[in-house]
């Protein structure tokens, strides 16, 4: 086939493309409108062309577009020859959807951004809600939520599940970074609201931005959140552990010398001076608290116990 052929070949392909949209387009139409319209798209298409083109073109349209003893008579394009009107046949079935599809594709150079958006709208209602590659990753959905293997998958509220999930997800970090931010002052594990961004830069598929370094990401997160948990269940009993080592009567008054029955000592110290020694103790205890260095000391205990858990963790 030499470049004139394959030239024509296109053309006629183009046109038979805007026949069939043009006929869509047309559907509620009177058939009388309908083939003047379709007569005119033809016109158009053929004038200007040499005999021997549009003789070319009207091959291709009667191999696409066969006709019947009741067709229109011929139409001409201005100053040429008379060229054959084509009939369209009825709209294609499941069988013609390869040929209709490569129709629109040889069209859609030549539309418009408006009529491009009206094949959009006219197909959108009949396509299904796209999916990344039609792969929702069912098996892993089954295994995460304890279904069985036959148990369907919903592709769009997988989706939608999703999207849901990542809302928390993007929260969470929000609140654990901020957390950590105030308690961990002077640790070396430092985490900054990150998901967020990653994820937009995974979706937009940026460079580096790959499903390794996203999947590290959410492991930082969710290892985060359960050190900082773990260290908020065990606090209790740490804190408690701590202030009776310190503030316990027996620690106080073994601080003193203060031993034996109560209100006795080695010393023979009565009941008041004993007393009076083990208030002066607390206060040698307490001089140096107040309510700012509580409050670090407990971050402190809090960031200590994370580290170790995050240590744990780790290896």
């Amino acid at each position: 086939m030499n470049e004139r052929t394959l030239e024509g070949s296109g053309r006629a392909s183009a046109l038979a493309a805007r026949l069939r949209l043009l006929q869509a387009e047309l559907a509620d139409r009177p058939a009388e409108v309908r083939a003047q319209e379709l007569r005119g798209e033809i016109d158009r298409a053929a004038q200007g062309l040499s005999a021997d083109d549009r003789a070319m073109l009207m091959a291709v349209l009667v191999e696409q577009f066969p006709r019947s003893a009741d067709d229109a008579p011929v139409s001409r394009a201005a100053g040429s020859a008379p060229v054959a009107a084509a009939k369209v046949p009825p709209p294609a079935g499941p069988a013609d959807t390869p040929n209709l599809a490569e129709e629109i594709a040889a069209l859609w150079p030549m539309l418009t951004e408006d009529l491009r958006q009206q094949v959009r709208g006219a197909l959108g209602p009949a396509l299904p809600t796209p999916t990344a590659g039609g792969d929702v990753r069912a098996p892993e959905w089954r295994k995460q939520l304890g279904l069985n293997a036959d148990d369907p998958v919903d592709a769009a509220r997988a989706i939608e599940l999703g999207l849901a999930l990542m809302t928390l997800a993007v929260n969470i970090d929000r609140v654990v970074c901020g957390v950590w931010k105030d308690t961990n002052t002077g640790g070396d594990f430092k985490r900054a609201e990150n998901l967020k961004t990653i994820a937009g830069q995974f979706l937009r598929q940026w460079q580096g931005a790959g499903t390794e370094k996203m999947q590290a990401e959410v492991n930082d997160l969710q290892l985060l959140l359960y050190a900082i948990l773990k260290a908020l269940q065990l606090f209790p009993t740490m804190f408690a552990d701590r202030h009776l080592a310190r503030f316990d009567p027996a620690v106080i008054m073994a601080n003193t010398g203060i031993v034996g029955e109560r209100g006795t000592s080695w010393f023979g110290d009565s009941g008041k001076a004993a007393s009076a020694k083990c208030w002066e103790e607390y206060q040698r205890l307490m001089k140096d608290y107040d309510k700012n260095s509580l409050a670090d000391e407990v971050k402190a205990m809090v960031t200590d116990e994370v580290y170790k858990v995050l240590r744990q963790r780790r290896r």
